[in-house]
């Protein structure tokens, strides 16, 4: 699941960024979540263009490039949209504390 907001966060040699915020769903259940809290997505993902104020559920694929033994000039962990299961508008004008 991804939030409707985007937050500042502390990246890579702790400069402050502005990241996505997630929770990865539970794979048995994908209506709920595995963890109660969100957590900071320090990467894009691939073909997904977020529309300030939705929440979105999505199937991603994750590609960790430090297993691959092609060079390429990324590096580490990449998400690729494979398709938006959910998207939800959500009123701005109320705290989003979830």
């Amino acid at each position: 699941m991804l939030s409707p907001e985007i937050v500042p966060c502390e990246g890579w040699m702790g400069l402050m960024e502005k990241c996505m915020q997630i929770k990865k769903l539970n794979s048995t259940n994908p209506s709920e979540p595995q963890e109660a809290k969100w957590d900071f997505l320090y990467i894009s993902i691939e073909g997904f263009k977020r529309e300030k104020g939705y929440r979105y559920q999505l199937y991603v694929k994750d590609t960790d490039l430090s297993k691959h033994p092609v060079v390429t000039d990324r590096f580490g962990q990449y998400w690729t949209l494979v398709k938006i299961i959910h998207k939800e508008k959500i009123d701005q004008n109320l705290a989003y504390k979830n």
